[in-house]
């Protein structure tokens, strides 16, 4: 986070060379960020949030983003993030709470759909955040309001299989190798243990294949 321009230029100028991009996180919530004018304290600021934005889209050699949190109103939010759009963020993440909402309290899905309708033409992509904690939410989410992907944290370190693709066909196939197993065994009460063996490693693997 950043409060003044000339912080976030001076900052990400010490690490340019050695990240893909910059991230200004406008979201944050946390009193020691909002205190220090940076996190959600620049959604109230929006001459600053988009100043920070543009010194950095015209001063480094690698892409700025920016994650917001939703604005009091629907059409407050879209203005904010197209002014960021507008001010060079290659991409905006959209975390759907308030600031003065916490993690246990629901995200407010229906507001991104607006914002992912008012960036496709300037073809800055809109990042979902928060409340997705499998896959199944997530690929919902992106199907339901357009938005070119999403920003997992706490979820990451609760299911860590979140970033595996195959997972749930995994899942299926070991479920179906045990059951054919089983059935195997109830059908053939004289099979040998070699033969068990066998199928039992068909099921293990199927576990692990993509």
């Amino acid at each position: 986070g950043a409060a003044t321009p000339e912080i976030a230029l001076a900052a990400a100028k010490v690490v340019e060379g050695d990240v893909d991009g910059i991230d200004v996180n406008m979201g944050c919530p946390k009193p020691f960020s909002v205190q220090g004018g940076m996190g959600a304290a620049l959604l109230a600021l929006p001459d600053t949030a988009e100043a920070i934005v543009r010194i950095l889209a015209e001063n480094l050699s690698v892409p700025v983003s920016a994650k917001i949190r939703l604005l009091p109103t629907r059409a407050e939010t879209v203005a904010f993030a197209v002014r960021l759009a507008h001010a060079g963020a290659r991409c905006v993440t959209v975390h759907c709470r308030f600031p003065a909402q916490r993690e246990h309290e629901a995200a407010h899905w229906g507001e991104l759909a607006p914002i992912v309708r008012a960036l496709r033409p300037l073809g800055v992509p809109v990042i979902a955040n928060g409340d997705m904690y499998r896959r199944e939410d997530a690929a919902a989410i992106m199907a339901s309001t357009g938005c070119a992907g999403v920003m997992l944290g706490r979820p990451a370190l609760f299911n860590l299989s979140l970033f595996r693709s195959n997972v749930l066909a995994a899942e299926q196939r070991a479920a179906r190798a045990d059951s054919a197993k089983s059935a195997s065994t109830s059908a053939n009460p004289s099979s040998s243990s070699n033969d068990s063996s066998s199928l039992g490693d068909a099921g293990k693997g199927a576990t692990l294949m993509p």
